[in-house]
């Protein structure tokens, strides 16, 4: 009983750490990510204003504008809300596909390639906002389906879920909340 104890005070001991020195540090430098990302699209939509359509930019941008607003709300708990959200709002869920595929559609090679590190960095991001949750999942997933299962299952999440309207962020909002 004190052996149990005493891992259950170094636990919370270790998540008071994690939550209060290390996460805001990598919340920061995903940040400083995203930053850099918004601005390669930037300078992208400049250098090749007629290459990039201005509805595509902005759907990018809306993008990575949400994943800052919600950087510290991101978890796995967010990737189910957000899926049963959708599935639950047909329409909503037609406008958000609508918007995915204008963005997969981009042909420049460079706009896939910000658009697939702002996947990521979104992953990790939810990574590492539901540290010790993986840490007691991980061993499970990947006995059952595998590491990529999961990680390609959070990136078409995350593309659904920061393909939600800007206008309507306070929809996400709900869910990230909950």
């Amino acid at each position: 009983m004190a052996y149990l104890l005493f891992v259950l005070i170094m636990l919370s001991i270790m998540y008071y750490v994690y939550e209060s020195i290390i996460l805001p540090s990598i919340r920061l430098r995903i940040r400083y990510k995203i930053f850099e990302l918004r601005d390669k699209l930037r300078l992208l939509k400049i250098e090749k204003a007629n290459e990039l359509d201005d509805l595509t930019f902005k759907y990018c941008q809306e993008s990575l504008n949400m994943l800052l607003a919600f950087l510290h709300r991101y978890d796995l708990s967010s990737f189910v809300e957000a899926e049963r959200f959708l599935r639950r709002n047909p329409t909503l869920y037609k406008r958000v596909l609508k918007r995915r595929e204008v963005l997969e559609n981009c042909k420049l090679e460079e706009f896939q390639q910000i658009r697939n590190e702002y996947l990521m960095t979104a992953i990790w991001a939810s990574a590492a906002n539901s540290f010790f949750l993986i840490m007691t999942i991980a061993p499970i997933a990947l006995a059952f389906k595998g590491m990529k299962y999961f990680v390609d299952k959070a990136k078409n999440i995350t593309d659904e879920l920061f393909s939600i309207p800007e206008r309507e962020s306070e929809l996400l909002k709900q869910i990230c909340i909950g």
